[in-house]
Protein backbone atom coordinates (compact mmCIF):
# COMPACT_ATOMS: atom_id res chain seq x y z
CA UNK A 1 0.00 0.00 0.00
CA UNK A 2 1.43 3.35 -1.04
CA UNK A 3 0.86 6.32 1.25
CA UNK A 4 0.54 9.61 -0.59
CA UNK A 5 0.72 12.89 1.28
CA UNK A 6 -2.03 15.37 0.47
CA UNK A 7 -0.01 18.24 1.92
CA UNK A 8 1.32 20.77 -0.57
CA UNK A 9 5.13 20.50 -0.31
CA UNK A 10 5.42 24.24 -0.98
CA UNK A 11 2.90 25.20 1.69
CA UNK A 12 5.67 26.23 4.07
CA UNK A 13 9.35 26.99 3.84
CA UNK A 14 11.91 24.89 5.68
CA UNK A 15 13.49 27.79 7.62
CA UNK A 16 11.82 30.08 10.13
CA UNK A 17 11.37 33.75 9.29
CA UNK A 18 9.76 36.81 10.91
CA UNK A 19 6.53 36.41 12.94
CA UNK A 20 5.68 32.81 12.03
CA UNK A 21 6.48 33.14 8.34
CA UNK A 22 8.90 30.71 6.69
CA UNK A 23 11.41 30.63 3.86
CA UNK A 24 13.55 28.30 1.79
CA UNK A 25 16.75 29.14 -0.05
CA UNK A 26 15.85 28.09 -3.61
CA UNK A 27 19.03 29.25 -5.36
CA UNK A 28 21.82 29.56 -2.79
CA UNK A 29 24.63 32.05 -3.26
CA UNK A 30 27.65 30.42 -4.93
CA UNK A 31 29.81 32.34 -2.49
CA UNK A 32 29.37 34.74 0.40
CA UNK A 33 27.89 38.04 -0.81
CA UNK A 34 26.58 36.70 -4.15
CA UNK A 35 22.91 36.88 -5.26
CA UNK A 36 20.36 34.30 -4.16
CA UNK A 37 16.65 33.53 -4.52
CA UNK A 38 14.36 32.66 -1.60
CA UNK A 39 10.86 31.21 -1.38
CA UNK A 40 8.79 32.98 1.30
CA UNK A 41 5.54 31.70 2.78
CA UNK A 42 3.13 33.87 4.76
CA UNK A 43 0.29 32.17 6.68
CA UNK A 44 -3.22 33.65 6.84
CA UNK A 45 -3.78 36.67 9.10
CA UNK A 46 -0.13 37.67 9.34
CA UNK A 47 0.88 41.23 10.16
CA UNK A 48 4.65 41.07 9.95
CA UNK A 49 7.00 43.29 11.95
CA UNK A 50 8.25 46.30 9.97
CA UNK A 51 11.82 45.78 8.76
CA UNK A 52 14.32 46.83 6.06
CA UNK A 53 17.03 45.25 3.92
CA UNK A 54 20.37 46.81 2.88
CA UNK A 55 19.71 46.05 -0.79
CA UNK A 56 16.86 46.02 -3.30
CA UNK A 57 14.36 43.12 -3.26
CA UNK A 58 12.50 41.95 -6.35
CA UNK A 59 9.60 39.60 -5.72
CA UNK A 60 7.13 37.49 -7.68
CA UNK A 61 3.85 36.36 -6.10
CA UNK A 62 3.49 32.62 -6.74
CA UNK A 63 0.16 32.08 -4.98
CA UNK A 64 -2.35 33.76 -2.70
CA UNK A 65 -2.65 37.45 -1.95
CA UNK A 66 -1.74 40.10 0.58
CA UNK A 67 -0.10 43.48 0.94
CA UNK A 68 3.40 44.84 1.06
CA UNK A 69 2.93 47.68 3.54
CA UNK A 70 5.60 50.36 3.00
CA UNK A 71 6.29 53.86 4.27
CA UNK A 72 5.11 55.03 0.82
CA UNK A 73 1.77 53.19 1.06
CA UNK A 74 0.36 49.71 0.62
CA UNK A 75 1.15 47.60 -2.45
CA UNK A 76 -1.66 45.09 -3.12
CA UNK A 77 -0.21 41.72 -4.16
CA UNK A 78 -1.84 38.75 -5.90
CA UNK A 79 -0.60 35.68 -7.80
CA UNK A 80 1.35 36.71 -10.89
CA UNK A 81 2.36 40.16 -9.60
CA UNK A 82 5.96 41.39 -9.55
CA UNK A 83 7.09 44.02 -7.03
CA UNK A 84 10.26 45.93 -6.22
CA UNK A 85 11.30 47.20 -2.79
CA UNK A 86 14.19 49.70 -3.00
CA UNK A 87 17.03 49.30 -0.51
CA UNK A 88 16.29 50.45 3.07
CA UNK A 89 12.52 50.60 2.39
CA UNK A 90 10.66 50.06 5.65
CA UNK A 91 8.09 47.36 4.90
CA UNK A 92 6.14 44.37 6.15
CA UNK A 93 3.85 41.81 4.57
CA UNK A 94 0.21 41.45 5.59
CA UNK A 95 -2.26 38.68 4.72
CA UNK A 96 -5.94 38.36 5.52
CA UNK A 97 -7.80 35.04 5.21
CA UNK A 98 -5.43 33.28 2.81
CA UNK A 99 -1.75 32.46 2.53
CA UNK A 100 0.72 34.18 0.23
CA UNK A 101 3.83 32.65 -1.36
CA UNK A 102 6.63 34.68 -2.94
CA UNK A 103 9.84 34.05 -4.84
CA UNK A 104 12.29 36.85 -3.95
CA UNK A 105 15.60 37.82 -5.57
CA UNK A 106 18.32 39.16 -3.25
CA UNK A 107 21.26 40.77 -5.10
CA UNK A 108 23.52 40.08 -2.13
CA UNK A 109 23.73 37.57 0.67
CA UNK A 110 25.45 36.71 3.91
CA UNK A 111 25.57 33.02 3.09
CA UNK A 112 27.59 30.70 0.96
CA UNK A 113 31.24 29.74 1.07
CA UNK A 114 34.02 32.27 0.92
CA UNK A 115 36.94 32.11 -1.48
CA UNK A 116 39.05 30.46 1.24
CA UNK A 117 36.29 28.15 2.56
CA UNK A 118 35.03 26.31 -0.48
CA UNK A 119 34.73 22.55 -1.08
CA UNK A 120 37.63 22.39 -3.55
CA UNK A 121 40.15 24.06 -1.24
CA UNK A 122 38.90 22.34 1.91
CA UNK A 123 38.96 18.87 0.29
CA UNK A 124 42.34 19.21 -1.49
CA UNK A 125 45.19 17.70 0.48
CA UNK A 126 48.85 18.44 -0.24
Amino acid sequence: KQIVSTADPTSVGDLSYIDGCSNTVVIPPPRNGDPCVNYLHFPPRINQTVHTHPSIRIGYVLAGSGLARTSNGDIPLKAGDIFVLPRHTKHCFVTSGETMSLMVFHPDSEGGPTDEHNPMKLRTLL
